[in-house]
């Protein structure tokens, strides 16, 4: 356990810590013509399309359009650190022949407000986006695959993002630090979301997985990224009023929850273990439905859940006793247990079952 809340405040100490301050504001430089710098892309000696560097001087336009072609030839891709810490710019515009954006592209563009993707853009690289604190507006092409870590992170402005259904990945830290994030939209094709990728998000109102989700990871919506001790939960003004998790999650990892202001939850269908501290600081959630794949509920999973009093279970009183719960710090030992009936039971007892979609007790 130790080891755990260790490594907890050291990831949390590395994102917090990690150079968001590299860049000082600027005022903005005037606006004029500029060339953009290239590099040939080779195969077998002869140039077949190019990379993009940034400007040719250490200038910037407020509106930036990414050329499709150079000498007739292609760019694919955006290099790493082509724009970065350029403080003119406002706007940036992908064309359809970029494929990858490079690793701190546009790390720490203190204006810039808009991204719009081209259609062929397959990967977001690690940092591209982050530190960007007036960035409002993101609209991603339809063939994007991968979101890289810290891509996003600490984009303050950003309130709301619709993802493609062509995303498979969301990478450590993406989104860490968007304090103002209302709406995440996750499509079915997304198959992994890593550790902490929404940590910190803490205006987010709904979080609803898609089922082809198969893997999330540590930390990935804690409201109060950073924060692992045991002290009360912070502000609980913004409600997460709807949470969905995955029917094909098997487990729920540590701190994955951790101080959201969820109202109440199902847990998938094909979970098998909550982790601990997995919800711990949920000082708002009511009822949580537990299905019959759970096996282990580890210590401290339900830690300061004061408000829990309800626990739908989707099996029997004899299914329930068998799981292994942690004796430590966990607020789902007090509170009711409800078991299914698909009928309305002859004798007494706690049981409940679905009225559209809602468990209701008998």
């Amino acid at each position: 356990m130790k080891f755990r809340i260790f490594a907890a405040v050291s990831l949390f100490a590395l994102i917090f810590a990690f150079g968001f301050t590299a860049c000082e504001p600027r005022e903005k430089p005037p606006i004029i013509e500029v060339d953009f710098k290239f590099t040939d892309i080779t195969e077998n000696g002869e140039t077949v399309g190019y990379t993009i560097d940034g400007f040719v001087d250490r200038v910037s336009l407020a509106d930036v359009v990414i050329p499709d072609s150079h000498n007739g030839l292609p760019v694919t891709a955006i290099n790493e650190k082509a724009f970065y810490c350029n403080p003119g710019i406002v706007s940036v515009t992908v064309s359809d022949s970029v494929k990858t954006v490079g690793k701190e592209a546009f790390y720490g563009c203190a204006n810039l407000k808009s991204i719009k993707f081209g259609n062929e853009v397959v990967t977001v690289g690690e940092l591209s986006f982050a530190d960007c604190p007036v960035l409002e507006t993101v609209d991603f092409g339809d063939k994007l695959k991968s979101i890289e870590d810290y891509a996003f992170s600490q984009c303050v402005s950003l309130s709301s993002v619709v993802f493609p259904s062509s995303l498979e990945s969301i990478g450590e830290c993406a989104f860490v630090g968007c304090e103002n994030l209302k709406k995440a939209g996750l499509n079915e094709g997304l198959k992994t979301i890593a550790d902490c990728a929404f940590g910190g998000c803490k205006s987010l109102k709904e979080f609803i997985m898609p089922e082809s989700l198969t893997s999330i990871g540590w930390g990935v919506i804690m409201f109060e990224a950073g924060s692992v001790g045991f002290v009360p939960p912070g502000d609980s003004s913004n409600k997460l009023t709807k949470i969905v998790i995955s029917d094909n999650i098997t487990e729920i990892p540590d701190f994955a929850f951790s101080k959201s202001n969820i109202s109440s939850v199902r847990i998938g269908k094909k979970v098998r273990t909550v982790r601990y501290s997995s919800f711990y600081g949920c000082g708002l959630l009511e009822s949580v439905v537990i299905p019959v794949s759970v096996m282990r509920i580890e210590s401290y999973a339900f830690y300061k859940c004061e408000s829990l009093s309800c626990v739908y279970y989707e099996g029997t009183e004899e299914e329930w006793g068998k799981i292994i719960i942690g004796k430590n710090g966990n607020d789902i030992s007090s509170a009711d247990k409800y078991f299914y009936s698909e009928t309305r039971p002859e004798t007494g007892g706690n049981y409940w079952h679905y009225e559209n979609g809602v468990p209701v007790s008998w």
